[in-house]
């Protein structure tokens, strides 16, 4: 009897679930699926830890007219290949990636005592601070905008938070690099000029993220921060207020993100208009659901399975998406009240006055966003396509459906 090497690639992406397999290319983003029994029964094999994506295959089997047409097509697409067990007798060893995680979540939570070390707040790369915003504008946006996505809010209003409430926080995170996102009024967020100096918090990246047309109208006010950008959010772009302001900020060469708030095809065209008019870059699309563009959603924000094709994703973004939810980790708000929030769909996990090593503990506890992962939930944990698609998010959780797609009904 002759017999063959098969392999998969160490590049390629193997996903099986109980009905379906899939070979996703990380380099080039081709895909192969299968539901034949056979190819299932092959792909079980492959995906044993023991096997590293080698089996050996009979000739009688690579014969079969399914098998045949399954492995000329995987190595006419370059994702494996077989030859003759004569050319080497021992199964070929293949390395695999794999994820390491220095502090496993489940051995941290068994030593508790050993993890509460100054190393957790490492985990925390970005925090959302509200101000009072006691906003004069009328946006449709205003009162669940924020559930969806960072956006400014009249909820957010009559604060008590001041520049010496959350002066601890910044000093524990003194030396680590982090995003500082500053939503509120422009009076309050000057308060802190000192604050964004440079000199004091060098590793920190302040933005001030506000309605374009709450921007003041003095630009000379915010050219007194060197260390503050700007993150706009547009939500009418055919407001010829909102086209003079951002052609103003423009010009003036400020650090600057447009987020322009897109709930339906026009709104979209009008945003590409500016864009392509003023030459702005470093824009923002942001999907807004008011519960009466369902079509205009399933049109233009869920995801189908041509989304993917020929669209390399690293493999080491995959391996992530099985272990944290990029959306969320590292994240932390803090609301107008001092209370913190990893996502504003879920309960509070501490307060700016407690300790942030504790807060951050209680998130890993409690598991509230940082570790909400597709594969623990329907209709996703039974999808080859979980650890591909873009983690759960607010935007997801607004809706109540964790799958914005037409891979998985």
């Amino acid at each position: 009897m002759r017999y063959f090497w098969f392999y998969i690639e160490s590049y390629v992406f193997l996903s099986k679930k109980k009905d379906n397999i899939l070979l996703f290319n990380t380099l080039d983003g081709k895909i192969i699926e299968s539901s034949d029994p056979l190819i299932i029964n092959m792909a079980t094999k492959l995906k044993k830890v023991k096997n590293h994506q080698v089996i050996r295959l009979s000739n009688e089997e690579m014969s079969h007219p399914v098998i045949r047409k399954f492995v000329t097509f995987v190595r006419n697409n370059f994702m494996g290949d077989f030859f003759d067990t004569t050319l080497a007798n021992k199964k070929p060893v293949q390395l695999l990636p794999y994820m390491k995680i220095h502090n496993d979540f489940n051995f941290l939570m068994k030593n508790e005592s050993d993890w509460i070390g100054d190393h957790i707040i490492g985990n925390l790369y970005d925090i959302t601070i509200y101000f009072s915003n006691n906003c004069t504008l009328d946006c449709n946006i205003c009162y669940t905008g924020y559930k969806q996505f960072s956006c400014c809010s009249k909820l957010f209003k009559d604060s008590n938070l001041k520049p010496i409430d959350f002066n601890n926080l910044f000093q524990i995170l003194k030396h680590q690099p982090i995003n500082v996102n500053l939503i509120g009024n422009f009076e309050l967020v000057s308060e802190m000029q000192n604050t964004f100096d440079s000199k004091n918090y060098p590793t920190f990246n302040f933005i001030w993220l506000t309605h374009i047309l709450n921007i003041p109208g003095q630009i000379s006010l915010l050219k007194k921060f060197s260390n503050l950008s700007l993150a706009t959010i547009i939500t009418d772009p055919e407001d010829q207020r909102s086209i003079n302001m951002l052609n103003l900020l423009h010009n003036n060469s400020f650090s600057l993100k447009p987020i322009f708030i897109i709930q339906n095809s026009k709104t979209y065209v009008a945003a590409e208009k500016i864009i392509q008019t003023l030459n702005v870059e470093g824009f923002q699309f942001q999907p807004y659901f008011n519960e009466n563009n369902h079509d205009f959603f399933k049109s233009h924000v869920f995801i189908d399975k041509k989304d993917f094709k020929n669209s390399p994703i690293p493999f080491k973004d995959i391996l992530k998406n099985g272990k944290v939810n990029l959306n969320y980790f590292g994240r932390l708000i803090v609301s107008n009240k001092g209370d913190i929030f990893t996502s504003f769909h879920c309960r509070k996990i501490g307060n700016i006055k407690d300790d942030l090593k504790n807060t951050i503990l209680n998130e890993f506890k409690k598991n509230t966003s940082w570790r909400i992962l597709r594969k623990n939930y329907l209709p996703c944990k039974s999808c080859t396509y979980e650890l591909l698609c873009p983690p759960i998010s607010d935007l997801e959780r607004s809706l109540g459906k964790n799958n914005l797609c037409f891979i998985k009904d």
